[in-house]
Protein backbone atom coordinates (compact mmCIF):
# COMPACT_ATOMS: atom_id res chain seq x y z
CA UNK A 1 0.00 0.00 0.00
CA UNK A 2 2.70 2.32 1.00
CA UNK A 3 4.92 1.67 -2.20
CA UNK A 4 1.40 2.18 -4.39
CA UNK A 5 1.63 5.90 -2.00
CA UNK A 6 4.80 6.23 -3.12
CA UNK A 7 4.62 6.05 -7.18
CA UNK A 8 1.71 8.20 -6.65
CA UNK A 9 3.37 11.78 -4.92
CA UNK A 10 6.39 10.76 -8.00
CA UNK A 11 4.32 10.46 -11.16
CA UNK A 12 2.71 13.75 -9.81
CA UNK A 13 6.05 15.31 -9.37
CA UNK A 14 7.25 14.56 -12.37
CA UNK A 15 4.16 15.39 -14.21
CA UNK A 16 4.27 18.90 -12.45
CA UNK A 17 8.36 19.09 -13.06
CA UNK A 18 7.68 18.27 -16.49
CA UNK A 19 10.14 14.99 -15.86
CA UNK A 20 10.24 11.59 -17.04
CA UNK A 21 8.46 9.13 -15.14
CA UNK A 22 10.40 7.47 -12.19
CA UNK A 23 8.95 3.65 -12.26
CA UNK A 24 9.11 2.39 -9.07
CA UNK A 25 6.24 0.03 -8.56
CA UNK A 26 6.56 -1.86 -11.40
CA UNK A 27 10.56 -3.13 -9.62
CA UNK A 28 8.53 -4.39 -6.85
CA UNK A 29 9.73 -7.95 -5.73
CA UNK A 30 8.53 -9.40 -2.33
CA UNK A 31 11.32 -11.99 -2.44
CA UNK A 32 14.00 -10.18 -3.76
CA UNK A 33 13.55 -6.35 -2.53
CA UNK A 34 16.80 -5.00 -3.61
CA UNK A 35 15.37 -4.72 -7.07
CA UNK A 36 13.25 -2.19 -5.22
CA UNK A 37 15.95 -0.56 -3.69
CA UNK A 38 18.35 -0.34 -6.46
CA UNK A 39 15.57 1.87 -8.54
CA UNK A 40 14.81 3.78 -5.40
CA UNK A 41 18.74 4.98 -5.72
CA UNK A 42 18.69 5.63 -9.21
CA UNK A 43 15.51 8.08 -8.48
CA UNK A 44 17.17 9.34 -5.47
CA UNK A 45 20.34 9.97 -7.90
CA UNK A 46 18.00 11.53 -10.63
CA UNK A 47 16.16 13.78 -8.16
CA UNK A 48 19.63 14.82 -6.91
CA UNK A 49 20.92 15.93 -9.97
CA UNK A 50 17.91 18.20 -10.80
CA UNK A 51 17.75 19.75 -7.37
CA UNK A 52 21.31 20.83 -7.94
CA UNK A 53 21.19 21.20 -11.88
CA UNK A 54 18.16 24.04 -10.66
CA UNK A 55 20.65 25.66 -8.36
CA UNK A 56 19.09 23.74 -5.21
CA UNK A 57 21.07 22.63 -1.63
CA UNK A 58 20.14 19.94 0.19
CA UNK A 59 20.80 19.82 3.59
CA UNK A 60 21.69 16.26 4.76
CA UNK A 61 22.34 15.40 8.85
CA UNK A 62 23.82 12.77 10.36
CA UNK A 63 20.95 11.62 12.16
CA UNK A 64 17.48 12.40 13.90
CA UNK A 65 18.75 14.03 16.37
CA UNK A 66 20.84 16.52 14.42
CA UNK A 67 17.89 17.36 12.39
CA UNK A 68 15.57 17.85 15.27
CA UNK A 69 18.61 20.44 16.73
CA UNK A 70 18.02 21.97 13.57
CA UNK A 71 14.42 22.56 13.23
Amino acid sequence: MWGSFLQSELNQVCEDFGLEEIEMMKYYDAENPGVMAAQADKAEQLIRKIIENGGGRIREFANEKEFLHEI
